[in-house]
């Protein structure tokens, strides 16, 4: 060989380019390419004239596996695999793969255990449980828009299962407000407090 030390991606020895380059989950790839998709539709006449075959099979690939449909389940994703120092490769992977256990990440990505970082059995487990709970909410998620007449503002309403209690997220423009199901009880508060 030349001199040069070999790749290996479990010790993520992976070349300097990729090291430093931006990787995107199927989850993020998904929605560039459905967002590139309805420009397209927007802008011709036969939408499937301007869709390539390697583009249409690429976007069924990515729906398919990505483990995220949701924008905001996306971002919390990226958000909370960085916090724990990720490199973009190791968080990709996670974020693809989705592993339930320790023993799972580390034989997925075998480099998060090593490098000098403080990544201890207990902080992957805290890091997969964080995954699970966005994983588990992205199921039960659902949105709809509804239009008040009477004071002609659209409102969006947002509910899922959160600790075995249904809890009801609305809004009007950027107030955000929480009704829990157990108590009746109506309070304001940003929607991110809730995660």
């Amino acid at each position: 060989m030349s001199g040069e030390e070999e790749e290996n991606a479990a010790e993520l020895k992976i070349g300097d380019e990729f090291l430093k380059a931006k990787c995107l989950m199927n989850c993020e790839v998904a929605l560039i390419l459905e967002h590139k998709y309805e420009q397209l539709q927007q802008t011709s006449d036969d939408p499937m004239n301007q869709v390539s075959q390697v583009f249409e099979k690429s976007l069924q690939y990515v729906k398919r596996f990505s483990r995220y449909k949701n924008p905001d389940a996306v971002r919390q994703v990226r958000e909370i695999l960085a916090r724990y120092e990720l490199a973009e490769f190791e968080l990709c992977v996670l974020g693809n793969l989705c592993p339930e256990t320790v023993e799972e990440a580390i034989a997925m990505v075998p480099s998060i255990k090593s490098r000098g970082r403080a990544q201890d059995d207990e902080a992957i487990e805290k890091m997969l449980n964080d995954l699970s709970l966005i994983k588990n909410l992205n199921k039960y998620v659902k949105v709809c828009d509804i239009t008040d007449i009477s004071l002609n503002c659209k409102q969006t309403f947002l509910w899922f299962v959160l600790q075995k209690r249904l809890v009801i997220i609305f809004s009007s423009f950027c107030d955000c407000y929480r009704v829990d199901f157990d108590t009746c009880e109506l309070v304001y508060e940003s929607a991110f407090d809730l995660l």
